[in-house]
């Protein structure tokens, strides 16, 4: 009787179907003649790659399959794509010195890579597991430099060198930082954040600069010492990992003042949504709302102004002037302001908006459940669970990873819209005193 391969051995011994004994072509042109690694051949490519997998030394290639590549998020695959040595780095990390067959890897408890950082190897229930997350799933395929061993799963190294973009640069060609470098840029921040010194910066979204009134945009953008200060307040001196972050309690920004940090939330309301994306001189932490320092240089429009300059509010406006409010919103006293848009007073039943504008007591004490005494911005309120308005009235509050909710129903979809004598945050829904 005819003695099996060893590969075929092993291949039982293991569990897996094992490869065809060919190996008349090079590494490359295996891999790319089977069809299904065409992400890994393609990245070999642009990383300059191919001639290692066709040359003469022999080389071991522990090979993710394209439905391996489809697990990994599509941002991380970009950024690899658009960073030459990463990409090398985690390539490399695939590829072993010489012709290890089955036979061979069973044996080993760890490898080093071409790229000089190690991997761990087990054989645990009839499965080769690489660093605990990837196994092996076709071994042996061989080729006439090499073997190829296929596996479920992309390989990332611990250690990965940092690209050579600053954090404005790489900020800017992520695409989802548009309006905080555009900003950067008229504030006269960029020479800060590009330089040799290392630095941390929570930088919000597009989507989280979408959420300030407009007014509130337009206002910084006007100011430029407003400007800097929102800016730098996302800044933290160092490189801190997200490792290093979730510890802290807080941390001192760059415009002096500090921040409140509890796990992966800041200022008990913006939730820190990607971390560790790495720069040269320093890390960007991706957050998903802008942070307002709580204090900034003055404005000079008060409440009623600063909602009637918003255009969204015409219909508060006009029921404050019916109800005789708009000299307690231009008056000195602070105040906090929950802003009904004109969207959310079109959510009213008409008989119900009929009632309360048609009685002058009801209309008040409606306008006047929506305000606080005193400045209280979005951090303070957070904090709170419930609070007297200017009504008489409780109102509850609720705050969570969704937001800040005001009656289990209104929502705070835009925060700290600041006026000289207070500060406005915009609801979604108009809020009902109890008993009406």
């Amino acid at each position: 009787m005819r003695r099996p391969s060893l590969a075929i051995t092993t291949a039982a011994a293991l569990g897996l179907a094992a490869a065809p004994a060919a190996a008349a072509d090079d590494l490359l042109t295996t891999a790319r003649d089977a069809g299904s690694f065409t992400t890994l051949v393609g990245l070999v490519e642009q990383a300059g790659l191919d001639g290692a997998l066709t040359g003469k030394d022999d080389l071991t290639v522990l090979a993710p399959t394209d439905a391996a590549f489809a697990k990994v998020p599509k941002d991380t695959l970009d950024a690899l794509a658009a960073d030459p040595a990463k990409l090398r780095e985690v390539l490399t990390y695939h590829v072993l010195p010489g012709n290890a067959p089955a036979s061979r890897v069973v044996q080993l408890k760890a490898a080093k890579t071409v790229s000089g950082q190690g991997i761990k190897i087990r054989v645990r229930g009839g499965k080769v597991r690489i660093n605990d997350t990837a196994t092996v799933v076709t071994p042996d395929v061989e080729a006439s430099n090499g073997t190829i061993h296929v596996i479920n799963k992309v390989l990332i190294p611990k250690r990965l060198p940092r690209t050579s973009d600053n954090l404005v640069e790489v900020a800017t060609k992520a695409g989802s930082f548009s309006t905080l470098t555009s900003l950067v840029q008229s504030a006269g921040l960029v020479g800060a954040l590009s330089g040799k010194g290392r630095l941390t910066v929570f930088a919000p979204t597009d989507e989280a600069f979408a959420k300030l009134p407009a007014e509130t945009l337009a206002a910084l953008s006007a100011d430029p010492a407003a400007l800097r200060d929102v800016l730098l307040y996302h800044v933290v001196k160092g490189d801190r990992p997200s490792s290093r972050v979730v510890k802290l309690k807080a941390a001192r920004t760059l415009d002096g003042r500090g921040i409140k940090v509890r796990g992966t939330v800041l200022n008990d309301s913006a939730n820190i949504v990607t971390t560790d994306v790495e720069a040269s001189n320093g890390r960007i932490h991706v957050i998903d709302e802008v942070l307002i320092p709580p204090t900034l240089p003055p404005v000079e429009a008060n409440l009623a102004e600063v909602a009637i300059g918003a255009g969204q509010f015409t219909t508060l406006v006009s029921l404050a002037q019916q109800a005789g409010l708009v000299g307690a919103l231009t008056g000195e006293d602070p105040l906090t302001v929950f802003a009904p848009t004109d969207e959310a007073f079109a959510k009213l039943p008409a008989d119900v908006l009929a009632k309360v504008t048609s009685d002058p007591a009801v209309l008040k004490r409606v306008l006047s459940y929506h305000i606080l005494e005193g400045e209280r911005r979005s951090g303070h309120v957070s904090q709170l669970k419930a609070v007297k308005t200017l009504s008489g009235d409780g109102l509850k509050v609720r705050s969570g990873r969704s937001g800040i909710t005001l009656n289990d129903s209104a929502q705070i979809v835009s925060a700290n819209a600041r006026a000289k004598n207070g500060v406005i945050h915009v609801i979604d829904e108009v809020l009902v005193p109890p008993g009406l």
